[in-house]
């Protein structure tokens, strides 16, 4: 937000950054990311920041920090959406967690998660 008061006007972040970060923080602690992995069902929220899920063809732990949801550290083979991850990466507001390699075909383990998208109209 300081980067408001830049004297630069090439400085200064345009209105749509500035209303995303403004909507972001009206909003903390309101996101639900919910999904069932083996039958458990897990919801991280405001109370419940992180989880592990551990399946036969890798790890991953998701997080939310009250802004955004991410996923990493992370061992053996996930993905986000086809993409593999390599590193903590934010999740986009859609998507599915897939375990095991390509090569494991139907073996994979699929894992959909449903995230809420409370919106704030600045």
């Amino acid at each position: 937000m300081s980067n408001c008061l830049a004297l630069l006007p090439g400085d200064r972040p345009g209105m749509a950054e500035v209303r995303d970060l403004i909507g972001a923080h009206i909003l903390r602690d309101r996101h639900r990311a919910t999904f069932i992995v083996q039958g458990a069902v897990h919801v991280l929220h405001a109370s419940r920041r992180a989880v592990t899920i551990t399946l036969p063809g890798g790890e991953a732990r998701l997080r939310y920090d009250g802004l955004t949801f991410s996923i990493g550290p992370i061992s053996g083979n996930v993905y986000v959406n086809n993409v593999k991850v390599v590193l903590q990466q934010h999740l986009p507001k859609s998507c599915v967690v897939t375990f095991g390699e390509p090569a494991l075909g139907m073996s994979r383990v699929h894992v959909p998660i449903d995230l809420s998208h409370p919106e704030v109209v600045l």
